[in-house]
């Protein structure tokens, strides 16, 4: 099976029997569209805020958060235009309020966590979250972090692995 980078802003589509995902383009007119794909990679300055001026650490925290924002509420934008389709969102960073595996809850201030508001903006019907390996969802909306699939890193042996099967 060939292996699809989602990008970010950008929307794929599982089709036909044979599951192949491919990226929507203008004159695209695959019939069998089964499922909208969207993906969030994890962020990072660098790529999130590629292009703008230097800025200081609140600033850039600041502006880390409102483009995050904006890239959610663009999803939704692409959400809102195949709402006959189940949509999947699958998002690698930290949800402000969720609990981290070292026991902390994760908080917004820094500007790398999304907020539960960003994640219910595009309107998804499932959320498959990343980074945070303890399993838990994200009250109010259908985003779930499944936890780690394998044993023996990061401190976590108390895990057990697992991942979640979703029809």
């Amino acid at each position: 099976h060939p292996v699809v980078l989602l990008q970010p802003g950008q929307s794929y589509f599982l089709c036909g029997v044979d599951g192949s995902i491919l990226q929507d383009t203008e004159d695209m007119e695959v019939q069998d569209k089964r499922l909208l794909l969207l993906g969030v990679p994890e962020p990072n300055k660098r790529w999130v805020l590629a292009g703008e001026p230097a800025m200081g650490k609140d600033e850039s925290a600041a502006a880390l958060r409102a483009a995050m924002s904006r890239l959610f509420l663009g999803l939704g934008a692409i959400r809102a235009q195949h709402l006959e389709l189940p949509c999947l969102l699958a998002f690698h960073g930290q949800v402000s309020g969720a609990n981290s595996s070292t026991g902390f809850e994760v908080e917004g201030g820094a500007g790398l966590a999304v907020s539960r508001d960003d994640l219910a903006a595009v309107g998804a019907d499932y959320i498959a979250l990343g980074d945070i390996h303890l399993p838990q969802q994200i009250p109010g909306i259908p985003a779930y972090y499944s936890g780690k699939a394998y044993t023996g890193s990061w401190n976590e042996q108390n895990y057990v692995p697992g991942c979640n099967m979703v029809e």
